[in-house]
């Protein structure tokens, strides 16, 4: 009798029940699921793009921050015992003579302008009495990127920033006071010093 009970049980196979299902027209996906797999994908794309801006952005400021510190560094070693080089673009016409503009700047011959990342002119001056201290000159920074700028080129030679005419020890500079400096305006042009804020 087992053997009469085995011959008459059928076997489902649920993977060829399955194939004759999607035969059918059954399909595999909904629109629905479609449309939510794709907002996914899209959704992705954009965070990574949006983060990979972030990301060069902060690039840009750190680079642009590590020609500061290469500049005042370099600036600082044409100081003779008259101060600094007080004649019209003496500070920038030193640095050429002594190979101190870092090579990733823009620098034009012919025109003897230096620029930083954004386009905007790099400028430098002799300041104090005895030209015993210089400026650094940043035009056309964009709003966005002032702050973080400001927050990073803290310390070394340099002592003071001045953004719209209003000046702060970097010493005591905070993201608040940085915020505050930048302001609205946008671009913004930032003067670093090696004197202290009066």
């Amino acid at each position: 009798m087992k053997a009469a009970t085995i011959e008459n049980t059928q076997v489902s196979h649920p993977s060829v029940m399955g194939r004759r299902n999607w035969k059918k027209g059954k399909p595999a996906l909904s629109m629905i699921e479609m449309g939510i797999g794709l907002m996914v994908v899209v959704t992705f794309i954009a965070l990574a793009l949006g983060g990979a801006q972030r990301v060069l952005g902060q690039s840009e400021v750190a680079e642009e921050a590590t020609n500061i510190s290469m500049l005042s560094t370099a600036v600082r070693a044409t100081r003779t015992g008259l101060g600094y080089n007080s004649a019209a673009n003496g500070i920038r016409d030193d640095l050429v003579a002594t190979n101190g503009i870092p090579t990733n700047m823009a620098y034009n011959t012919s025109t003897g302008v230096l620029t930083n990342r954004w386009s905007g002119a790099v400028t430098f001056a002799a300041t104090g009495t005895n030209n015993e201290n210089f400026t650094i000159t940043y035009a056309a920074v964009p709003l966005s990127e002032c702050t973080q700028l400001l927050m990073t080129v803290k310390g070394g030679i340099l002592r003071s920033v001045t953004v719209g005419g209003n000046s702060e020890n970097l010493s005591e500079l905070t993201t608040a006071i940085a915020d505050g400096l930048c302001g609205t305006s946008n671009p913004v042009s930032i003067t670093w010093s090696s004197a202290l804020a009066n």
